[in-house]
């Protein structure tokens, strides 16, 4: 049981994390801030 209740709890904060991860790229590419390794493509 102790089991699924942590799985329970992790999966909610895991997909906040992540979807918060993907909006923070998308707003680094569109104002062009960051020197990643992924917008090397855009010069």
């Amino acid at each position: 049981m102790i089991g699924v209740a942590a799985v329970t709890l992790a999966v909610p904060l895991l997909l906040v994390y992540w979807t918060d991860k993907k909006k923070q790229r998308a707003y680094n590419k569109r104002n062009k801030n960051s020197d990643d390794m992924t917008d090397l493509d855009h010069y």
